[in-house]
């Protein structure tokens, strides 16, 4: 980082310069990266959980903040029984390492 000290009017200015040498966003599509005979790939072509949404709609509040998605967490549940996933903030954090 090179930082250059200017007096202005008696007052120094610090100003700091970084030279980015990489990209600043990555492009990255998942469907590039998981094979297609991968288990969770299979669940979602042949495993429908639409049915989540209409059985616990009677369940939910006009009111308040959106909650979460239930077929989003019936598959996160899914996934942790799958991969013997105990924790339910151990997938996040699994998560977070691939950013």
């Amino acid at each position: 980082m090179l930082c250059l000290i200017l007096i202005v009017g008696g007052l120094p200015i610090v100003m700091g310069q970084h030279d980015r040498s990489e990209a600043l966003f990555h492009y990255f599509r998942l469907e590039d990266w998981v094979p297609e005979t991968h288990l969770l790939r299979l669940i979602e072509k042949h495993i429908s959980f639409e049915f989540v949404r209409e059985q616990l709609k009677d369940r939910y509040s006009e009111t308040g903040r959106p909650s979460i998605d239930a077929e989003l967490l019936l598959r996160i549940l899914l996934i942790g029984y799958l991969y013997s996933i105990t924790s339910e903030t151990e997938p996040a954090r699994s998560w977070e390492t691939l950013e």
